[in-house]
């Protein structure tokens, strides 16, 4: 495999997997102070700072770690969401824009829809992480202020 072949695997990862930054480390690297990433390997990094960094020996492993990791983390959000707000159904958006109720939802990003009885009750809100689908949902299900 090519750099340049590399380098646009690793591009198509990072589109598959939105929020985290592919590298692969050519020298022995100190990623944070608690990891160390041997030659050779790739290491991914999300732009949400309390997530852990993941290292594999090639891409295909990091891919799979990836993979997991996004699906426990889309698990969570949806099992805290629905449990605390019933009727709310929860998504995420993936690699690629996703339409929901007429909104566009963003890669990488999660959203809510509340249903009532026989539609949908509320336009589809949007998060990029749990607290601010929380936020949005809130902001939503509020009772609007009459103004006297």
């Amino acid at each position: 495999m090519t750099p340049d072949d590399d380098f646009r695997t690793q591009l198509a990862v990072e589109r598959r997997h939105p929020g985290w930054q592919i590298d692969r480390a050519i020298q022995p690297r100190t990623v944070r102070p608690d990891l160390r990433v041997p030659a050779g390997h790739y290491w991914a990094v999300h732009w949400e700072l309390d997530e852990p960094c993941l290292v594999a020996a090639d891409l295909d492993g990091l891919m799979r770690q990836l993979d997991q990791r996004d699906s426990a983390r889309v698990a969570a959000v949806r099992e805290i969401t629905e449990a605390r707000w019933p009727g709310w159904r929860v998504g995420y958006s993936g690699a690629g824009p996703t339409g929901v109720g007429g909104v566009q939802v963003p890669p990488g990003y999660f959203y809510a829809v509340g249903r009532g009885l026989r539609r949908w009750r509320h336009r589809p809100v949007i998060g990029a992480n749990l607290t601010q689908l929380c936020d949005r949902i809130r902001e939503a299900i509020r009772p609007a202020r009459v103004l006297e």
